[in-house]
C-alpha cells in the first residue's frame, strides 16, 4: 500500500490558523490581563459621569419686595461632545439646524435667517461678527468634551420633544429644563439689574481661576449691571451627582446621593420701583418737550446716598439677551447714535451746570469770603474786563444771569434758591474790588466733593468725570486759564 505524502499547503493552512488562534490569544490576554485596568477605567468613565447641578441664580427685588428679576423654567438643548461620534457630526448638525433654525457652520447664512449671538464670542466692537454655529461650538467644547455645549435655549416644548423622541438619531444631544432668566419691567431697570450670558470668551480664563470657584466654560454669568457686580453673591454653590448613561450619553439613573445645590442670594436693591416708574415718565416728557433724543435723572436720599431711582434714556429690554440676542437686533442696538447700552447716569460725562453751585457756595463759606447772608448785586448782565486790557470796554466779555432783567442785591441763601448766576459767578471770580475765590480754591473744593473721582456706586461702567484745571486746559487746548472759565465753573 502506497504511504500518502504530507499535504504542504494543508500543513501550511494549519500553521496559519495555529498562528492565528495563538495571536489572538495573546492579544485577548494582553487586551484583559495587561490594559484591563485602564480599558475598563474608560468604560466606566463613558458609563459613569459627575455632572454638575447648577444652582438657581437668585432673584433681584427693589426696596419695598417687588420682584425686578426672576428665573421661569425653560428648555435647553445642548451637545455632549464625548457622545458625538464624529463621524455622525454631519447627521446630527443637520437634523438641529433643521430643527432649531441654528446654522451648521460659520458658512451657513442661507436666506435671511441670522444666528442669535452667543455671548462667549461677545465683542464689544461694532462690526461684530456672530459666532453661533454647531460645528464651531462644538470644535471648541472638545477641551471639556463631557461638558454640555449649550446650542440653544428658549426652545418650544413641542421642538424638546421631538428632540426626545429621536435620541437614537441625535448621540451627544441632550435636553435640560433650566432656569432662565426674566426681567420683569422689561426697559424699566435694564441699565440697573444689567443681564446675564455665557462665560465671555475673552474672560475664561479670569472665570476658570478665580479662588474657590467652580465655574465650566459654558456656565451663565452677570455681564452688565448689577448682575455682574453682585455675580458672586446672587451664583450660588453647584451641586453634583453621580449618573449612569447609555451609549448615546443620555441619563439612565442616579448613582448613590446627590449633593443638592445651593441657591445663590436674593438680593435687594435701593430703588424704588414706583418712583422708577414716575421718574422715567416725567424724563421721557421732559425730552419730548425739550426736543432731545437722551437723557439722566437720578433720586437719591441725600441723607444716606442711597439711590431710589436711576434712569437713562433711551434703555433696551434686558430680555433681549436671555437665550442670544438676533443678530438684527444686536446691530440696531449697536448703531444707534443715541447709545441705548451704556447707562448714561453713571458712563456718561456732562457739564454740572447749577449744580456746581453748591461747591462754590461751600467754598465761598467755608473759606470766609462770604457768609450766607453776604450780599452781591445782580445787574442781569454785567462785562468781565480784559486781564491784559482792564480799561478797555471793547475787550470786556459779558456774563449774563438766566434772569435778563437781574436779581439785584441777594444773598448767599437767596441766591441759591434762585440759582443767581451772577451772584456765583462774581463768588468765584470775583468783580471789582471783590476778589471771590480764585481758581485754585474752586479746584481744591471740587475736589473735596469727589469730582474727578468714580463715585464707587456698585454699578460696572462708573467714569470717573474731569476736574480741569490750568494745567489740563494748557496740556488740552494749549491755552491758559482765563476769569471767563472760573466764571463759567
Amino acid at each position: 500500500m502506497e504511504r500518502r505524502r504530507p499535504n504542504i499547503k494543508v500543513i501550511a493552512f494549519r500553521a496559519v490558523v495555529v498562528l492565528a488562534f495563538v495571536v489572538l490569544a495573546l492579544q485577548t490576554w494582553k487586551l484583559q490581563i495587561v490594559q484591563g485596568d485602564e480599558y475598563l477605567e474608560q468604560a466606566q468613565r463613558n458609563r459613569f459621569r459627575l455632572q454638575s447641578v447648577d444652582a438657581p441664580r437668585g432673584v433681584i427685588y427693589d426696596r419695598d419686595g417687588r420682584l425686578l428679576v426672576g428665573n421661569v423654567p425653560s428648555f435647553t438643548v445642548s451637545i455632549v461632545p464625548a457622545d458625538l461620534p464624529e463621524e455622525k457630526e454631519q447627521g446630527v448638525f443637520q437634523q438641529l439646524s433643521q430643527l432649531l433654525d441654528v446654522p451648521t457652520s460659520s458658512r451657513d447664512r442661507s436666506g435671511d435667517r441670522e444666528a442669535a449671538i452667543d455671548w462667549r464670542y461677545l465683542s464689544d466692537q461694532a462690526d461684530y461678527e456672530p459666532e453661533s454655529h454647531l460645528q464651531e461650538l462644538v470644535a471648541t467644547g472638545r477641551a471639556s468634551p463631557f461638558v454640555p455645549v449649550p446650542v440653544k435655549s428658549q426652545v418650544s416644548r413641542e421642538i424638546a420633544f421631538i428632540i426626545e423622541e429621536r435620541r437614537l438619531d441625535l448621540p451627544g444631544v441632550i435636553v435640560e429644563i433650566e432656569p432662565l432668566r426674566e426681567y420683569i419691567s422689561s426697559t424699566l431697570f435694564s441699565h440697573i439689574t444689567g443681564y446675564v450670558g455665557h462665560v465671555p470668551e475673552q474672560q475664561v480664563e479670569y472665570y476658570l481661576e478665580r479662588p474657590g470657584a467652580d465655574y465650566d466654560t459654558n456656565d451663565i454669568v452677570g455681564l452688565t449691571g448689577v448682575e455682574l457686580s453682585y455675580e458672586e453673591q446672587l451664583r450660588g454653590n453647584k451641586g453634583h451627582r453621580h449618573v449612569e448613561v447609555d451609549v448615546t450619553g443620555r441619563e439612565i439613573q442616579t448613582i448613590g446621593s446627590p449633593i443638592e445645590p445651593v441657591p445663590g442670594h436674593n438680593l435687594v436693591l435701593t430703588v424704588d420701583a414706583e418712583l422708577q416708574a414716575v421718574v422715567t415718565t416725567a424724563l421721557e416728557e421732559g425730552l419730548k418737550h425739550g426736543k432731545s433724543e437722551s437723557g439722566v435723572a437720578i433720586a437719591m436720599d441725600p441723607r444716606t446716598g442711597e439711590i431710589l431711582a436711576m434712569v437713562s434714556l433711551p434703555s433696551y429690554d434686558a430680555n433681549l439677551f436671555v437665550g442670544g440676542i438676533d443678530a438684527d437686533e444686536y446691530d440696531q442696538l449697536q448703531v444707534d447714535e443715541r447709545h441705548p447700552l451704556v447707562n448714561h447716569a453713571i458712563g456718561g460725562q456732562y457739564p454740572p451746570g447749577s449744580t456746581f453751585k453748591i461747591v462754590t457756595a461751600s467754598a465761598g463759606l467755608e473759606d470766609g469770603v462770604v457768609t450766607r447772608n453776604s450780599l452781591l448785586f445782580c445787574p442781569g448782565t454785567i462785562w468781565i474786563p480784559h486781564r491784559f486790557a482792564p480799561d478797555d470796554p471793547e475787550l470786556a466779555q459779558p456774563f449774563k444771569c438766566w434772569l435778563t432783567t437781574g436779581h439785584r442785591s441777594i444773598s448767599m441763601v437767596e441766591a441759591l434758591a434762585q440759582s443767581c448766576d451772577i451772584y456765583f459767578g462774581v463768588l468765584a471770580g470775583g468783580y471789582g474790588e471783590f476778589k471771590g475765590l480764585g481758581q485754585n480754591a474752586l479746584h481744591e473744593y471740587g475736589l473735596y466733593f469727589g469730582l474727578g473721582e468714580p463715585t464707587g456706586i456698585d454699578l460696572p461702567g462708573e467714569t470717573a468725570g474731569l476736574m480741569p484745571d490750568e494745567k489740563w486746559k494748557r496740556l488740552t487746548y494749549g491755552e491758559t486759564w482765563v476769569t471767563g472759565d472760573t466764571y463759567n465753573a
